[in-house]
Formats: structure tokens, sequence, C-alpha cells
């Protein structure tokens, strides 16, 4: 990418329709340890960005929004918030 490029990301695919409650991932991985966290809406997709809380098992998870484009929605059922052994 030049200086002055624009970055042009796809549209989720239909079938990756988010919605308010939906667990996902970063899309692509940018920072090490990005493809570990978890989020989930907080809200439905609005105007291309949606409110995310990451679920970190903290006492107080982190909460931010994020472009949609930049989002997957996680696949396995099981419940992320207990700890592996």
């Amino acid at each position: 990418m030049k200086r002055g490029d624009t970055a042009k990301f796809k549209k989720p695919a239909k079938d990756e329709e988010l919605k308010k409650g939906d667990r996902v991932r970063f899309r692509r991985v940018v920072d090490q340890g990005d493809d570990k966290i978890v989020m989930v809406l907080l809200e439905d997709p609005d105007g291309g960005r949606v409110l995310v809380e990451s679920l970190i098992w903290e006492s107080l998870n982190p909460t931010r929004v994020l472009p949609i484009s930049e989002l997957i929605k996680v696949s396995e059922k099981k419940d992320v918030m207990k700890k592996s052994k």
C-alpha cells in the first residue's frame, strides 16, 4: 500500500450477517494474540460500525467500537467464558 491509499475491506457475506449477542473474532490478525480474543456484540450493527465487549475474564471487560468489516462470526458453540484446564 502506498502513502495516501485507503484500505478497502470486503463486506461480510450474507450468511455472516451479524446481530446483537453474536460472538465474533477479528477477521485478520494484526497484533500477536488477536486470534485468541473473542468479543460479543452489544448492539446491532448500524452504519458499518458496532459496539463490542471483549471477553477476557476481567471484572470489567473493555468495550470499543469496531468496523463490522473487521469482524467474523465465531462458529463454535462452546462457552468461551469458561477457562480451559
